[in-house]
């Protein structure tokens, strides 16, 4: 039988597959799609969840549901009264997209979809000391792949990619109340519009 720490990490690990798979929206973009094409697939996604987190709160049968499919990948907070990750994720995504430029959207989502859920799962899997909110190992893992990410999309900024990708992991390890789907993609893209 399973004790807590592996249904926790097993929940974890779907709960980060699912956040990775958004991982082809910033490369549709990169690839094929221009803007107004990948607004309008994100601006749908977004506009699905929000129906969907609003018919859990008001339908009763909508309500059971979505506690069937989703309950087992939720946060306690995410059962109550906060809207979902997934939710804010596609919100962020869908923000970032709109209000910044292609060349800095897409390593600032990047580096949500990416960066993010591996430092969650190493984070999850590792015991190690902490760092503010966050593991050490976490937030470490967080920094070198946003700074990877940063080399690899934005080659132009040299040494300073060192300097975004460290604030950022500052940020994400913060124990601030913003969601941190939101405050990453959000931080990460003003920085970059800051120094481009």
């Amino acid at each position: 039988m399973k004790g807590p720490d592996q249904l926790n990490i097993a929940a974890e690990l779907k709960r980060k597959i699912i956040h990775l798979s958004c991982t082809v929206l910033p490369l549709l973009y990169f690839s094929f799609l221009n803007r107004e094409q990948i607004l309008v697939i994100c601006s749908i996604i977004c506009i699905l969840f929000l129906v969907a987190e609003f018919l859990r709160f008001k339908n009763k049968f909508s309500s059971q549901l979505f506690e069937r499919i989703f309950f087992p990948l939720l946060r306690e907070e995410e059962k109550r009264i906060h809207i979902t990750g997934a939710t804010y994720l596609f919100i962020s995504v869908t923000v970032a997209f709109f209000i910044f430029e292609k060349e800095i959207a897409i390593p600032a989502v990047l580096i949500l979809t990416v960066a993010d859920s591996f430092a969650a799962i190493v984070g999850k899997m590792t015991d190690s000391a902490k760092f503010f909110d966050k593991s050490l190992a976490g937030s470490a893992t967080f920094f070198m792949i946003s700074l990877g990410i940063l080399f690899l999309f934005l080659s132009n900024i040299g040494w300073l990619s060192l300097l975004v990708a460290f604030i950022i992991t500052i940020i994400e390890a913060l124990p601030v109340p913003i969601n941190d789907n939101i405050m990453i993609t959000l931080s990460t893209g003003i920085l970059l519009s800051i120094l481009l």
